[in-house]
């Protein structure tokens, strides 16, 4: 059986997929593409993927998850 990955780039042959659910944060990792973090309390819908984001509390965030 072959399973496919739905990430937000793409989808992708036999990737390992993890999510990570703490409160305010949403943590996915999708092996093959870049990480996926959603903040639900200003973004409820996760539209706006904060993954690769900058911003002082988004890395500290992604290392804690």
């Amino acid at each position: 059986m072959t399973i496919w990955a739905a990430c937000s780039r793409g989808w992708t042959r036999g990737a390992h997929t993890k999510m990570i659910f703490g409160g305010r944060w949403k943590y996915i990792r999708c092996e093959g593409f870049d990480l996926i973090l959603f903040n639900l309390e200003t973004g409820p819908d996760e539209l706006v993927d904060l993954g690769t984001s900058d911003t002082t509390l988004h890395p500290e965030t992604r290392t804690r998850m």
